[in-house]
């Protein structure tokens, strides 16, 4: 979706193995991580990413960054 709509050039983003190679045609890096940050865009690999992607989503609504985190 974020390639179909353009925003995936210029990012770091996680998906699922098996569309790797239209992420990186959209421009974005691949990274093969169950959740990856990259600005405001938060991807995840598969439905076992679920617990780290909502950590993630819901760390960003209460402000918090990973460095606020660490």
């Amino acid at each position: 979706m974020l390639a179909a709509a353009g925003l995936a050039a210029g990012k770091h983003v996680t998906c699922y193995h098996h569309v790797r190679r239209e992420a990186e045609l959209a421009g974005a890096t691949f990274v093969d991580e169950q959740t990856v940050c990259d600005g405001r865009i938060i991807t995840a690999q598969t439905w076992q990413s679920h617990p780290s992607f909502y950590r993630e989503i819901f760390a960003r609504l209460r402000g918090q960054t990973d460095a606020a985190r660490s």
